[in-house]
C-alpha cells in the first residue's frame, strides 16, 4: 500500500475509530469470572458435579467420554498429536446459569468484541471437555458450527490444575489466558471470535475441565453509521478523481467464511470501518460490497524450507471470488482479479496465517521460492456509474444476456449506446469476442440495432475475419441491409487488414446462407477472393516446407476445403475466381495428385449447373494430358526397383542416398556411416512417404545403416497404373 491516496483513506478509518473511543472495537477476545453458585452442571450418568470438580468426579467423566475429533478442512480427524484431550457431547449435559449472570457475561463479550449494543450473542452449548497430564490442543481454529455463528465461549470450571494455558492469536498480537490453580470461589470466561487461531498448552499436573459454547449474533437492525464521515469522504472521492481504477478495495482484519461474510457478522474493527466505508460511498454516490478473496504470493526465499526467510515478492494474484450485497444477498458475480494499487488495509496479509504454502527450491533459472495462499474478505466500492462496466466484469453471461432483452424492443437505441460505452471492451468478453460464448452474431444484430453507422462500425472492428460463421453470415446481411453494401465490404477489409485471415470452414454453407438472406454478390466475389488467397498462401508455405507424408495426411482436408470453395463459386457463378482456383491446383500436383483431381472434376459435373461446368475445360484437358503421361512414363517393370524422387537436403550423403534410389537394380545399401551422418539419413527419410526400411547393424565400427527399398514400391505402382486408366476412361467419357 505504497499509494498516498489509500493511506490517506486509512488514516481517515484511524480517525473515526479514535472519535468514537471505540478502542475495544480492536479486541479479539473477552475474559471475566463466574461465580460456582451461578453454575450447575449435570451429567447424564453422573448426576450434578461439584465445585471445585473432585477427582472422583474426573475419573466419573473421563469413563464417561471419548477421544475428541478435530476438524480440518473438510475432514473430522482422531490424532492425538494434533488434539489430546477427552470430549463429552451436548447432548449428555444439562448446564444452566443464572439468567442475570448469562445477560451480563454475553453483554460484556458482545461489548468487547465490538458488536453493535442492539444485537444479541445467543449461547449453545457444544461439549465438556477434560484435560489431563501431558493432554493439549494444538494450533487451530474454529469452524463456523452454526449459521451465524461469530464466536467461541470457553467456560473453565472450579478444578485444581497447573499448565493448560490458551493461547489465543489474532495476526501478531496474542493473549495467555490462564486458568490453573483455581479454586471453588471462582469460574473463568473466555470469549473470542471464531476465526482467531487459538491452542491448549499442556497440562503439566491435575485435571482441567471446560465447558465450550457456539456463540451465535442475532441482530435486530442492519449496522449503521449514523455519522458520515467528512475526512474519509473525502478520501475515498479523491482516490477515484485522481486514478483511472474502477475499484477501491479495504481488506478487513477479521477472516470470514461465506456463511458469516454479513454486514451485521462483521467483527470488532471491521465492524466500524466497513460501517464507514459504507456510509461515506452511499453519500457520494458509490456502490459497496463485501467479498472474500483468496491471495497467493511468491516469494524469493533464503533456501531454508522450514523457516525461510523473505526477500522479495516475485509473483502474486488477489482474486476475489464470492460477494455479498448491502442488504445481506449473494450477489452472482464471479471472479474477480484485483491490482495492489486498488487495495487498502489496516492489518497486512503478511501478519495473518496462510492456509497452504509450498516450497520449491533452486530451479537453475531462478532462485528458492516459497509461495503462500490466504483467505481474507474485503469491501469493495465503485462509482455508481461504473455499474454496467462491473456487471460485464463479474458476470459477462448476465450483463449480455440484458442488453440483448433491450434489442427485442424498438426505442431502447440509446440505452443500448450508452451500455456498450459504459462497458468498454468488456463489453466483448474477457478473452475477446470472437472466443466468447456468445455467438458473433449476437454482436452484429447490436450493431444494427442501434442505427448508427458511425458506432455500428467502431463496434464491429473488434472483431477479426475468423469470426466469420453461418450466425454471423446471416446478422452480415442484416448490417448490409441497415447500413449498405460498402460498410459492409469496407468492414471485412479492415478485418481482413489485421492480419493474414484464415481459412474459413465450409465456406459454401457460409454463401449460401449470406445469399439466402438477401447478401449482395460484391461481398460474397470479396470473401470467395479472400478465402482464395489464404488456401493458395498456406498451400505454398506446405509445399516449400512440409514433407510427403504429412501433405498427403492432410490432403482429404485440403481437398474438401477446395470443393467447398468451387461450390461457393458455382452459387454466383463467378468464372473469375474458379480459374484461378484451377491454375493454383495445376500448379502444384504434389499437393493435388492428378488422381484425386479428377474424382473431384467428376463430382463437381453431377452437382453444378451444365453451363458453369463448362468453366472447368481447362480443369480436364490438364488432368486428361497429365495422366496419359503418366501412364506413358509410370510403366515400372518387376526388375526395376529405381524411385525418382527429390530428397530436401543435397548434401554429399544424401547425393550418395539419392543415387542409391535411382538405381533400377539395387535394393538394398549397406552402410558404414558415423552416428550423425546416420541421424541425419534417417531424418531426411522420416516422413518422405518412400518404400524404403532404414535399420542399423550394430556391428563393427562405424555402424552400418541398411537401406532397403520394400515390395510396396512395385504394389504402389501397379495401384497407381490402375488408378490411372480408370480416371482416363471417365475422362474421355466426360462432357464439358
Amino acid at each position: 500500500m505504497d499509494s498516498i491516496l489509500l493511506q490517506n483513506i486509512i488514516d481517515a478509518l484511524v480517525t473515526i475509530d479514535a472519535e468514537t473511543h471505540s478502542n475495544r472495537s480492536s479486541a479479539f477476545y473477552a475474559a471475566g469470572d463466574i461465580l460456582p453458585s451461578d453454575i450447575a452442571v449435570v451429567v447424564d450418568g453422573i448426576g450434578p458435579i461439584d465445585f471445585p470438580v473432585s477427582s472422583e468426579s474426573v475419573q466419573q467423566l473421563l469413563a464417561l467420554s471419548s477421544k475428541a475429533k478435530f476438524g480440518l478442512r473438510e475432514q473430522t480427524l482422531l490424532d492425538e498429536n494434533v488434539r489430546n484431550t477427552h470430549e463429552i457431547t451436548a447432548d449428555k449435559l444439562q448446564v444452566i446459569i443464572g439468567d442475570t449472570v448469562l445477560s451480563e457475561m454475553l453483554g460484556d463479550v458482545r461489548d468487547a468484541l465490538g458488536f453493535d449494543a442492539d444485537s444479541q450473542l445467543v449461547p449453545h452449548l457444544h461439549n465438556l471437555l477434560v484435560y489431563g497430564p501431558g493432554q493439549f490442543f494444538d494450533k487451530h481454529k474454529d469452524s463456523e458450527k452454526l449459521d451465524h455463528m461469530v464466536a467461541t465461549l470457553v467456560i473453565v470450571l472450579p478444578s485444581r490444575h497447573i499448565g493448560g494455558d490458551f493461547v489465543i492469536e489474532h495476526g501478531r498480537d496474542s493473549y495467555i489466558f490462564s486458568s490453573e490453580n483455581i479454586d471453588a470461589a471462582t469460574a473463568k470466561y473466555m470469549a473470542f471470535y471464531a476465526d482467531c487461531t487459538h491452542a491448549v498448552e499442556k497440562v503439566r499436573q491435575g485435571y482441567r475441565v471446560v465447558l465450550t459454547y457456539n456463540l451465535v449474533l442475532e441482530s435486530k437492525t442492519q449496522p449503521v453509521t449514523k455519522n458520515t464521515s467528512p475526512l474519509l469522504k473525502k478520501a475515498i472521492s479523491t482516490y477515484f478523481e485522481e486514478t483511472a481504477v474502477d475499484t477501491l478495495v479495504y481488506f478487513l482484519d477479521h477472516s470470514y467464511s461465506e456463511h458469516s461474510l454479513r454486514w451485521d457478522m462483521l467483527k470488532g474493527a471491521d465492524r466500524l470501518n466497513a460501517n464507514a466505508m459504507r456510509s461515506a460511498a452511499k453519500a457520494l454516490g458509490y456502490l459497496t460490497h463485501l467479498a472474500l478473496v483468496e491471495i497467493r504470493e511468491s516469494w524469493d526465499t533464503d533456501g531454508d524450507e522450514d523457516d525461510p526467510e523473505l526477500y522479495e515478492l516475485i509473483d502474486g494474484e488477489i482474486t476475489f471470488n464470492y460477494w455479498v450485497g448491502e442488504h445481506n444477498q449473494r450477489l452472482p458475480y464471479g471472479d474477480y482479479y484485483a491490482a495492489n494499487d486498488t487495495i487498502c488495509w489496516t492489518r497486512e496479509t503478511r501478519d495473518l496465517e496462510p492456509f497452504e504454502e509450498e516450497y520449491e527450491g533452486y530451479m537453475g533459472n531462478y532462485g528458492n521460492t516459497v509461495d503462500y495462499w490466504y483467505r481474507r474478505a474485503a469491501v469493495v466500492l465503485w462509482p455508481e456509474s461504473k455499474q454496467t462496466l462491473m456487471d460485464f466484469k463479474l458476470n459477462y453471461e448476465n450483463a449480455f444476456n440484458a442488453l440483448l432483452i433491450l434489442t427485442d424492443a424498438p426505442g431502447n437505441e440509446s440505452k443500448v449506446k450508452d451500455k456498450i460505452k459504459q462497458s468498454g471492451e468488456d463489453f466483448y468478453g474477457h478473452y475477446g469476442c470472437y472466443q466468447s460464448d456468445k455467438k458473433p452474431g449476437a454482436f452484429f444484430n447490436i450493431a444494427a440495432y442501434i442505427k448508427d453507422k458511425t458506432e455500428a462500425f467502431d463496434l464491429l472492428t473488434y472483431f477479426e475475419w475468423k469470426v466469420l460463421n453461418t450466425d454471423a453470415m446471416n446478422s452480415l446481411a442484416l448490417i448490409q441491409t441497415q447500413y449498405g453494401v460498402d460498410f459492409c465490404l469496407t468492414l471485412l477489409k479492415h478485418w481482413q487488414s489485421k492480419g493474414k485471415p484464415s481459412v474459413l470452414d465450409n465456406i459454401d454453407t457460409l454463401v449460401s446462407t449470406f445469399v439466402a438472406s438477401g447478401g449482395d454478390v460484391c461481398i460474397v466475389t470479396f470473401l470467395l477472393s479472400v478465402q482464395t488467397d489464404a488456401m493458395i498462401r498456406d498451400d505454398s508455405r506446405s509445399a516449400k516446407l512440409e514433407k510427403p507424408l504429412p501433405i498427403q495426411k492432410r490432403l482429404p482436408t485440403r481437398l474438401q476445403s477446395i470443393e467447398q470453395l468451387l461450390a461457393a463459386c458455382a452459387l454466383i457463378h463467378d468464372v473469375v475466381i474458379l480459374n484461378k482456383v484451377i491454375d493454383h491446383l495445376i500448379a502444384f500436383p504434389a499437393l493435388y495428385p492428378e488422381t484425386h483431381l479428377a474424382a473431384l472434376l467428376l463430382k463437381m459435373k453431377s452437382t453444378v449447373e451444365p453451363a458453369y461446368f463448362r468453366h472447368y475445360q481447362k480443369l480436364k484437358e490438364h488432368l486428361t494430358e497429365s495422366i496419359q503421361m503418366q501412364l506413358t512414363a509410370n510403366t515400372r517393370a518387376t526388375d526395376d526397383w529405381s524411385i525418382i524422387t527429390k530428397l530436401l537436403c543435397n548434401c554429399e550423403y544424401c547425393k550418395i542416398a539419392a543415387q542409391f534410389l535411382r538405381a533400377k537394380g539395387e535394393v538394398t545399401k549397406v552402410w558404414p556411416i558415423a552416428m550423425a551422418i546416420r541421424e541425419h539419413i534417417k531424418n531426411v527419410f522420416h516422413d518422405s512417404g518412400l518404400p524404403i526400411e532404414l535399420l542399423v547393424e550394430k556391428k563393427g565400427s562405424p555402424h552400418k545403416l541398411i537401406l532397403t527399398k520394400t515390395s510396396a514400391l512395385h504394389r504402389d505402382a501397379q495401384k497407381k497404373h490402375k488408378e490411372l486408366n480408370l480416371y482416363r476412361e471417365k475422362l474421355d467419357d466426360l462432357l464439358v
